[in-house]
């Protein structure tokens, strides 16, 4: 067998040679690429009674419930709604209340603000209690084979509009609903809808029964989801080449992957482990259907 490298060295420069080209091609396109566009309406957290936004320190507080419906109440609300709260634990978040006030030396009317506890919980908590359904207004087409494909991964999926997202906590995938998506600029409804739902799915084989990926900061875990993506829109003929869009949402994490060379490479490996991951809950679906 010929020796392309006389020593160890020298191979190690070429590989290094060769994943720095690989990364400055890449890094090429992503700074050539437009911004990323937004497939479907998104929002918050909120009440699902008056609609009110939480803000601030709230959306963290909130963020780091585990819950993933944006829908909050209070227990009041929730038992007016005709909702059964019962063994529900709730979230508190910080409620600012005014103070009124007589100046003593000037009689002039103040005030001041201070916070106290307020209790919340959230639709995934009650039974009897079902989101406001939107009316559709996308054009997306619902493609079978995908919906098959995604079905037999077997990650719990729930849809409401305002937020895609996997939560780690509870093992759960939050997607708009279909209707809720639209075309870009390079890509149709359907396009936009399926890679969206690829990626979280993506995100959910992170799992430790999955595949027990622990990359070592958030950029890194969503290259892995959008490369991910990317190769299943291609498998299940979705798209058949890799979109601007999803070239527009890895440009965000452009810093790290000119910081370290390596990157892209882990990146692209652990989204081919996850996609064989998935690949395998097809055949072993196939075989309990036999």
């Amino acid at each position: 067998m010929r020796e392309w490298f006389p020593n160890e060295t020298e191979k190690g420069k070429k590989m290094a040679d060769i994943k720095q080209e690989v990364t400055d091609r890449i890094i090429e396109r992503l700074e050539n690429v437009g911004e990323f566009e937004m497939p479907f309406p998104t929002f918050g957290a909120r009440n699902f009674k008056s609609g009110h936004v939480y803000k601030g320190i709230n959306q963290i507080l909130i963020g780091l419930s585990g819950y993933t419906s944006p829908y909050w109440g209070t227990p009041k609300q929730w038992m007016k709604a005709g909702a059964n709260i019962k063994g529900a634990k709730t979230t508190r978040i910080v409620f600012w209340n005014k103070k009124v006030y007589e100046d003593e030396k000037t009689g002039e009317e103040k005030f001041y603000m201070y916070p106290i506890w307020h209790f919340i919980l959230n639709s995934e908590q009650v039974t009897g209690w079902e989101p406001p359904v939107k009316e559709v207004l996308g054009d997306a087409e619902a493609i079978e084979k995908a919906d098959s494909f995604f079905k037999n991964v077997g990650v719990e999926t729930f849809y409401a509009s305002g937020r895609a997202c996997y939560s780690p906590s509870n093992d759960k995938i939050q997607m708009p609903p279909m209707g809720d998506f639209k075309a870009t600029k390079t890509s149709s409804a359907t396009e936009t809808f399926y890679s969206t739902l690829a990626h979280e799915n993506v995100h959910a084989t992170m799992h430790k029964k999955r595949c027990d990926r622990n990359m070592d900061c958030y950029a890194s875990e969503e290259l892995v989801a959008e490369i991910g993506a990317a190769i299943l829109c291609s498998k299940l003929e979705i798209s058949n080449q890799v979109r601007d869009d999803h070239i527009a949402y890895i440009k965000s994490w452009l810093k790290k992957l000119k910081n370290d060379k390596q990157f892209i490479f882990t990146a692209s490996s652990k989204a081919q482990e996850a996609v064989e991951w998935m690949e395998e809950q097809q055949k072993d679906a196939l075989s309990k259907a036999a």
